[in-house]
């Protein structure tokens, strides 16, 4: 509508059409495959039973996103047992479901306002380094995909309330 108000307003000079160019091949279009890109989040770290995983793999689930939770798999400061992410994790494996593995939250321990809140970040960045560190270290081999924290944007998750600055550091 634009260049016919120009025209309009202007005046065009209407000429012969251009000669135009012999069509060439398309550059062919790579499609993902959605089926191996099928996956679903459940809900937090909690065993995985055999009938829900025999079904996810049924079903065409190629991924899944768990979460391995900081103060579940540090319960006691500076021990790491991964006793619980590793039944959960390998029961994923086992049936072909690779899995993102979330590493969330805080830890009340490592914030001195937590007052037991799981989703306050630590006070020292580093600490939350080291459990990650140490989750990518023990499942080195077995999972590849990782996500920082659980929706940091959000005030449920990230308390008193969400900081950009906070999360990038």
């Amino acid at each position: 509508l634009l260049g016919l108000w120009m025209c309009a307003g202007f005046g065009c000079s209407v000429g012969p059409a251009p000669a135009l160019e012999p069509a060439s091949e398309p550059a062919p279009v790579s499609v993902p495959n959605l089926v191996e890109a099928l996956g679903i989040a459940v809900p937090h770290f909690t065993a995985s039973r055999p009938i829900d995983v025999a079904l996810r793999a049924e079903a065409g689930v190629r991924w899944i996103r768990r979460d391995v939770a900081w103060e579940k798999v540090e319960r006691e400061v500076g021990t790491f047992d991964f006793s619980e992410a590793d039944a959960v994790i390998d029961a994923e494996l086992a049936a072909g479901i690779e899995v993102l593995v979330v590493l969330d939250y805080g830890h009340p321990a490592y914030a001195a306002a937590a007052n037991g809140d799981s989703t306050m970040p630590p006070d020292d960045v580093a600490d939350f380094g080291r459990y990650a560190a140490a989750v990518a270290e023990h499942f080195r081999g077995r999972v590849s995909a990782y996500e920082l924290w659980n929706e940091p944007n959000f005030f449920i998750f990230w308390k008193p309330e969400p900081s950009p600055e906070g999360y990038a550091a």
